[in-house]
């Protein structure tokens, strides 16, 4: 299984929770990424913020790829159903 950071932001003046994903950061293990996010935890939220500069991170943690997976299909799920009810 392969893990990843994902954080959750909330931009200003939103109430929607937005997941972002670091693909270039992958682990085989989930204590190696949570050992990660301990360490460098005060940098990843950094570069999140220069990244998205007016959001808020709520969270960030390790996702495995299953998670990611089915995450996906749930939100692609709400996207057809948002775009059928117009």
């Amino acid at each position: 299984m392969v893990w990843f950071i994902m954080a959750a932001i909330i931009y200003t003046g939103s109430d929607t929770v937005h997941f972002k994903i670091n693909q270039f950061s992958q682990f085989n293990v989930e204590e190696e990424c949570v050992e990660y996010i301990n360490t460098y935890d005060a940098y990843i939220k950094a570069g999140l913020y220069r990244a998205f500069p007016d959001s808020k991170v709520i969270d960030i943690r390790c996702v495995d790829n299953d998670t990611i997976n089915k995450m996906q299909k749930h939100m692609n799920r709400g996207k057809a159903i948002r775009r059928y009810n117009g």
